[in-house]
């Protein structure tokens, strides 16, 4: 992470975000179609969650190239967007026949444009749960624009309820602690 991006936050709270600079101190309400960083909008990083934003319909079953460059037979989804707050108007959604594991996404803003291509990949055990600790964000505008996004050192903490808004947000410390 770039020097100039460490301590601003993040906070999702029910469909609202959250977004403090440290340098500011300031806490702004942000759209989750907002860019974060690179390619990558707020909504890829916290706010998409295909099972309660969108309705799916399955189109078929296809081989694709995965994200590291494997042909995979995937069914093939097309999500619409079920409520205002979904980051994308549409989705095109690739899930691997074998493992029901998301391989590739295509994100269509309002107007119908294609706006990024995703590849989920380095599926790890986290929680339990098997996840991708990496995706790979091309524009779809400029496809030689591309971010790469990595997971790791996940930790489970307990936190208070009362951290869960933004005027708690200017005494977050990456330990935890004020």
């Amino acid at each position: 992470m770039p020097s100039t991006d460490r301590g601003k936050l993040l906070l999702r709270n029910d469909n609202i975000l959250w977004f403090y600079d440290p340098k500011s101190k300031v806490s702004v309400r942000m759209s989750p179609r907002q860019r974060l960083l690179g390619n990558a909008s707020n909504g890829d990083v916290i706010t998409s969650n295909f099972t309660l934003d969108y309705s799916a319909v399955l189109e078929g079953v296809e081989t694709i190239t995965d994200g590291d460059r494997n042909s995979r037979l995937a069914w093939k989804l097309r999500l619409k967007a079920t409520n205002e707050f979904a980051p994308y108007k549409q989705v095109e959604l690739w899930v691997d026949k074998e493992n029901d594991r998301p391989l590739k996404g295509k994100f269509y803003g309002n107007s119908g444009k294609l706006l990024k291509v995703a590849w989920y990949r380095n599926w790890k055990m986290v929680f339990d749960r098997i996840r991708p600790t990496e995706v790979v964000i091309g524009d779809g505008f400029n496809p030689n624009k591309i971010t790469l996004m990595q997971m790791s050192q996940y930790q489970k903490k307990t936190l208070p309820l009362s951290w869960f808004n933004k005027e708690w947000l200017p005494h977050f410390t990456s330990q935890g602690e004020q």
